[in-house]
């Protein structure tokens, strides 16, 4: 029944996935074109410049949260319990900070290199820039049953940038049209923790089960 619950909630996020994987695939090719057309020949370069890149450039600063991770999970198996759980979620805070970051630039640097004509297809390639590596990492990960934290991460970094891009299209600055990107990093590192401790606690539970068989 948990096995069952864990895939039914991993179909309800793939599907909701599906509108926001479209405007990710769609959306920086519109807008680069758009872009184009409106004399933005700058920023679509920019944008391309990112996309060869950003990837890599993200892969290697979230490697020191992974060596946490893993070495939160090494103490775990030797059942020094708390302080795996503390490095696990110390990988969490480090990479949504670390997101927050990377998203808060990347939208910087395509505001600043907008010259003129409407904001619509500025902020398509802006969310591209910002979601798409984080959904290409996800969909390169191997599939496995059950609950999914990358794509429950990637779920929650794509409403966050289309609540800044609402934001942004009603005319708030950066500072704070960012505020519906703070809040859903805040919840993402708020589910990853708590259903990182309710995964081991499971665990535990089916751990003492097999022993008392013995």
């Amino acid at each position: 029944m948990k096995r069952l619950s864990d895939n039914a909630l991993l179909g309800l996020l793939q599907v909701l996935m599906l509108p926001i994987i479209l405007l990710n695939t769609v959306g920086g090719l519109v807008g680069g074109i758009w872009l184009l057309l409106n004399g933005n020949a700058l920023l679509v370069l920019v944008g391309l410049g990112f996309l060869l890149f950003e990837t890599w450039v993200l892969s290697i600063f979230l490697m020191p949260g992974l060596g946490l991770a893993v070495l939160g999970a090494k103490l775990i198996e030797k059942n020094h319990r708390y302080t795996g759980y503390l490095l696990m979620a110390l990988n969490w805070v480090y990479s949504v900070i670390f997101i927050l970051l990377a998203s808060y630039y990347i939208f910087d640097i395509v505001l600043q290199n907008w010259q003129k004509g409407s904001i619509i297809p500025v902020l398509l390639l802006a969310y591209t820039l910002v979601a798409g590596p984080w959904t290409y990492m996800a969909s390169n990960e191997p599939e496995t049953p059950g609950y999914s934290a990358s794509l429950t991460a990637v779920f929650f970094i794509d409403i966050g940038v289309i609540g800044t891009m609402i934001m942004l299209y009603r005319g708030g600055s950066l500072a704070s049209s960012f505020m519906p990107m703070r809040i859903s990093m805040l919840l993402l590192l708020i589910v990853q923790i708590a259903v990182m401790f309710t995964l081991s606690k499971r665990e535990r539970k089916n751990v003492a089960a097999w022993e008392s068989l013995l």
